[in-house]
């Protein structure tokens, strides 16, 4: 996790139904501006393996995708793409870049229009009122633990 520049490691080991396990790894990035989440998400369904190492994800390189964020007074920050992050999206309050395994499904983001994933430089192009950061980040801690 970053947030405002400052990362953070987080590696945490939990039980979830086996609905929700897909078994193998996973990788998944959202980048909401002041805020990225990178993650690797392994899923197993032995007990031997939750006792090993999951492996951390390199530090993204910038890549060729620009999308536009939010912040508290526009929607129209333009923010550069990192690793995988290869689709912007928009929703009522807020733009930017992801993955697209997260494009299929985002948990905890409570939009009230949206999400909508589009491919291409600026594609995210909305004029919206930018939700808060709190229910953003506990949507992008639930995204590693459902995952």
């Amino acid at each position: 996790v970053q947030v405002m520049g400052i990362s953070s490691l987080h590696v945490d080991k939990v039980c979830v139904s086996t609905s929700k396990c897909i078994v193998g790894t996973a990788n998944y990035s959202i980048h909401l501006g002041s805020m990225r989440v990178v993650a690797a998400v392994e899923c197993s369904l032995t007990v031997s393996r939750l006792l090993g190492f999951i492996l951390v994800p390199a530090e993204p390189k910038n890549n060729s995708l620009q999308c536009y964020s939010c912040d508290s007074f526009t929607c129209r920050n333009k923010m550069q793409c990192v690793g995988m992050e290869d689709r912007c999206f928009n929703g009522t309050g807020e733009s930017s870049c992801f993955s697209e395994l997260d494009s299929m499904i985002i948990p905890g983001f409570n939009f009230t229009d949206g999400p909508t994933c589009c491919e291409g430089n600026f594609c995210n192009s909305v004029s919206t009122t930018r939700l808060s950061v709190f229910p953003l980040l506990l949507g992008l801690i639930s995204l590693i633990f459902i995952y």
